[in-house]
């Protein structure tokens, strides 16, 4: 039924002679890898949306880091590959925004202390 396979664990299906020891010592359910990539789209959206910031670029950064650090090792099911595979997207895309000075297109920085663009922002949204 889908609310077993919903809370169904992700393991491998290797035998344990197969697999590295690190890849079955996680034991976690597939709502969490749910949640942690909804987490990370959060992160991506609030963080690293059309209208920037640098304190939103590099808290978002801080916070994939996070994620990525609990769970870089886990290669237990698709789902913890998934979440993986977005956060370093995310982290790519976030690296990226930090080092362009320069906002052109629908992405742009907004100055942390200065919010008069906020009518731009509100235009694009």
């Amino acid at each position: 039924d889908h609310v077993g396979k919903r809370n169904a664990v992700c393991v491998s299906t290797q035998e344990p002679s197969q697999q590295p020891q690190q890849q079955y010592k996680h034991n976690r359910s597939k709502e969490y890898y749910t949640n942690a990539l909804t987490r990370v789209r959060s992160i991506m959206w609030d963080g690293v949306g059309v209208a920037r910031t640098t304190l939103g670029l590099q808290t978002a950064k801080e916070q994939l880091q996070e994620i990525q650090d609990v769970l870089w090792d886990d290669v237990s099911c698709a789902e913890a590959i998934a979440v993986r595979d977005a956060v370093t997207a995310g982290l790519a895309v976030t690296d990226a925004a930090l080092s362009n000075k320069t906002s052109v297109g629908a992405h742009y920085m907004v100055d942390d202390d200065d919010m008069q663009d906020q009518d731009h922002a509100t235009t694009l949204a």
